[in-house]
């Protein structure tokens, strides 16, 4: 697939994604709420996009993308938000508790949970591209990206979750600007996972043994998808058809650019069943209300 075309059908994707978040929420409130949020993070993650690549120097964007600002891709910063918003979403639905975050606790562990979701989705995306030559990192790691760069939108995200519910409770007008803290967060957990870690090891190619820890790592998650269906917490499709136009993209991608490389499709396998066993899915959903009328 050439970039070129892989931007145009970016668009619809975003627009189909952006669409469904509001379609769940009630009010008009809420709804100017979401988009004052999505442009906010929008101009945070261009603004940490920009200074990481002119900081750290560690990766760059291939030359064919069309609209720039700067080094990066105008649809970066009008993707990535989305991505954030639905790893919120999924971290609502399985876990209904963390969504009240009354507690400091509970409000540190949502965080987390979603920088962790950030982390899982980026790895699919960061590989994807990596591979189809969208953008090319300085250092080798999993799959020719660098652990760093994995975490770095999860650092993000990370930020973002813990602001978030702060400024929804805020009453000030211009409360979604304060969501520029988030790259000042995402700077500074990659400078001390830098300092901490990353610099001193795992700066060479990881496969086959990271790809070995992809699969554990997916087990676990299939344990966990397993246990929140168990109690009922699951997505449902209206969450899920968002990620699965995306998915269907890289999935695009992936057939026109490396159908070959069976590695991509092990880590897309790592990624995609956990969440196929956390879905809800409605042929599932009517047979076990049959079921149930049945009993």
């Amino acid at each position: 697939m050439p970039l070129w075309l892989f931007q145009i059908l970016c668009i619809p994707v975003i627009g189909l994604t952006l669409w469904l978040a509001a379609r769940r929420l009630a009010t008009h409130e809420q709804k100017a709420a979401l988009v004052r949020e999505y442009i906010a993070l929008t101009i945070a993650g261009y603004l940490g996009e920009q200074t990481c690549i002119s900081l750290y120097h560690h990766y760059a964007y291939s030359m064919e993308w069309s609209a720039r600002i700067g080094d990066v891709p105008l649809l970066v910063p009008l993707i990535w938000p989305l991505v954030i918003l639905a790893a919120i979403e999924v971290v609502d639905a399985l876990y209904p508790l963390a969504a009240e975050a009354d507690t400091k606790t509970l409000h540190w562990g949502r965080a987390a949970l979603v920088a962790f979701v950030v982390l899982v989705d980026a790895s699919l995306v960061e590989v994807v591209a990596t591979a189809a030559g969208l953008w090319s990192w300085a250092e080798p790691g999993h799959l020719d990206v660098p652990l760093i760069g994995l975490f770095g939108w999860s650092f993000f995200a990370f930020g973002a979750a813990l602001l978030l519910p702060w400024l929804r409770r805020s009453g000030s007008r211009f409360r979604e600007a304060f969501l520029i803290l988030a790259p000042v967060i995402a700077h500074a957990l990659i400078f001390l996972s830098w300092w901490a870690a990353f610099r001193w090891g795992w700066r060479t190619a990881l496969e086959p043994a990271s790809l070995v820890f992809c699969g554990a790592v997916s087990i676990f998650l299939c344990g966990i998808a397993v246990s929140r269906r168990s109690k009922g917490h699951l997505l449902g499709l209206d969450i899920v058809v968002g990620r699965l136009a995306a998915t269907a993209l890289f999935l695009a991608l992936m057939l026109t650019t490396t159908p070959e490389r069976v590695d991509l499709w092990v880590h897309l396998a790592c990624v995609g069943i956990p969440y196929s066993l956390a879905t809800r899915w409605r042929a599932q959903s009517e047979s076990s209300s049959e079921s149930v009328r049945s009993a």
